[in-house]
């Protein structure tokens, strides 16, 4: 009897447990893939020059790293995300060391597309403007990451 309890105790309620945490898993809705090198095909951006950014992703949470500048922190909620920061480089005159702001959202039609603002809120020579940017495949995004094709 001793053998029965202490292997239910150790085998039978952590497999039940296991197989309750893959259940409740299977109902979490993963976050949209923007990892890797985007390029801006739309709209003047001063606070991106060379119009390319990249991303590096960890589930919901994003560093969006824009050439010149400190990367900035951001995380994902639902299909948009903020991001401010970057006050390093110069890039517009008067206002380059200011931070960078980005509100964005993730294409819902096309997964491959983002759009959005960005600029540097108080900068004459670089307002909030919008952009689109698509995923880039054909090269390495700055700061040495390698374009990642969405799975």
């Amino acid at each position: 009897m001793k053998t029965a309890a202490l292997y239910v105790a150790l085998v039978v309620v952590p497999l039940l447990g296991v197989v309750g945490v893959l259940q409740l898993g299977g109902l979490v809705e993963p976050p949209p893939s923007v990892g890797g090198a985007w390029r801006v095909t739309e709209g003047a951006l001063c606070a991106i020059p060379g119009r390319a950014f990249s991303v590096e992703q960890s589930g919901a949470f994003l560093h969006l790293r824009l050439p010149g500048r400190v990367g900035l922190p951001a995380r994902l909620a639902g299909d948009h995300f903020e991001a401010e920061g970057g006050a390093t480089g110069d890039v517009s005159p008067g206002c380059g060391s200011d931070a960078v702001r980005v509100e964005a959202r993730v294409g819902e039609d096309v997964a491959e597309q983002i759009t959005g603002r960005m600029g540097i809120p108080g900068c004459g020579g670089c307002p909030m403007r919008p952009f689109v940017a698509v995923r880039d495949t054909t090269a390495a995004a700055p700061g040495g990451l390698a374009a990642q094709p969405a799975p």
